[in-house]
């Protein structure tokens, strides 16, 4: 264990501005093939221009960092060996008939840790978008360890408090997850790893096909260490799922990582799909009309595909996310859930930026 679970260890600042958040977005962008073409004669070339319909939204994301400890594991399970013989059918021919024989077996992984550091351990605490966008986002930057280890240091790394975030320009994604909701899915990814690890040490035993009914028994000690907010841009257009970039890292050289489906060029999509069935359709003999038509709804088809398929996602996702939340909700919150939520509750809307001084 480390901070106090009703206490907010601190907030990491964005490493860097709005607009080079959106100049990131189209340098990576640029090198998909299929990726909308960016264009703005006030950006030079960005896609994204400051107004207040903007997509992009500077943020701060609510995460519970765990630090847990798994002693000696002992499992059982089987596996399976694959075995193909021929024989003969009735009718004199050779046939092939496969089969998996099952056998039992067991053994002991050694205990690990996993710190703060570990993706599996950082849990996000809000369910404003999607948890597997926002967190695979946040862990590839790999920085949330730095708010543990400097929250009570002195300096310019030192965190800032939330009522820094006041005139900032930053919306705080407010803590709605419960804290014993984060803990259990820490235990059921540390349950994964420990599975994991259980097929591995019997695959490098034994020679195996197949693995399944792995059944471990070990001891578990997950404790909350940190509740911090990591800073992030978030990119959605309505009605789309959103992009999420991490805004931890200031050096601009450095390889960008963004999370979440990216959306794709109508025409470029329907122009590439176009071009490859007019190729095929001399393949095949058939009149000049048809081949226009099958050329022509084979563009329309992918055409809708590219200005729907996001659409159709996000609309699936939000109900995900509504079950979530509802399972969320009926957990009963501690007092610490309560001070959590308002204190990050007071700054969720977008804290407007302050003038500069003379």
């Amino acid at each position: 264990g480390g901070a106090r679970t009703c206490d907010i260890a601190g907030v990491l600042p964005h490493q860097f501005s709005r607009a080079e958040a959106s100049r990131r977005f189209v340098e990576i962008d640029r090198d998909r093939w299929f990726a909308p073409t960016p264009y703005s004669a006030e950006q030079d070339g960005a896609s994204l221009v400051p107004s207040p319909d903007d997509p992009l939204e500077k943020v701060s994301l609510p995460f519970f960092l765990h630090d847990a400890e798994v002693g000696r594991v002992s499992y059982h399970a089987e596996y399976g060996i694959r075995h193909t013989v021929y024989v003969p059918d009735g009718n004199g021919r050779m046939r092939r008939s496969t089969w998996v024989e099952w056998r039992g077996a067991c053994g002991v992984v050694e205990g690990f840790y996993l710190s703060e550091e570990r993706p599996e351990t950082q849990v996000y605490g809000a369910f404003s978008w999607r948890q597997q966008t926002v967190e695979r986002a946040m862990a590839v930057a790999g920085h949330a360890h730095k708010i543990v280890r400097v929250h009570e240091s002195e300096g310019p790394s030192h965190p800032l408090s939330l009522a820094s975030l006041v005139g900032s320009g930053v919306r705080v994604d407010p803590f709605e997850k419960r804290e014993r909701v984060a803990l259990r899915e820490v235990q059921h990814r540390i349950e994964e790893l420990v599975c994991a690890a259980c097929e591995r040490d019997l695959r490098s035993r034994v020679f195996c096909d197949h693995v399944r009914n792995v059944q471990a028994r070990y001891s578990l000690s997950a404790h909350l260490r940190a509740c911090v907010l990591l800073p992030a841009y978030v990119l959605q257009y309505r009605g789309q799922p959103a992009r999420v970039l991490s805004a931890m890292e200031a050096d601009p050289h450095a390889p960008q990582h963004v999370a979440g489906p990216a959306p794709l060029s109508i025409p470029k999509v329907s122009g590439a799909t176009a071009a490859a069935f007019a190729a095929l359709s001399f393949l095949f003999p058939a009149s000049v009309p048809a081949r226009l038509l099958w050329v022509a709804g084979s563009a329309t088809v992918s055409a809708l595909w590219a200005k729907y398929h996001l659409s159709l996602s996000h609309l699936w996702h939000g109900r995900a996310l509504d079950e979530r939340r509802a399972h969320n909700e009926a957990v009963p919150p501690s007092m610490a859930d309560v001070l959590r939520r308002n204190a990050t509750a007071f700054f969720s809307g977008p804290q407007q930026q302050q003038p500069p001084r003379d």
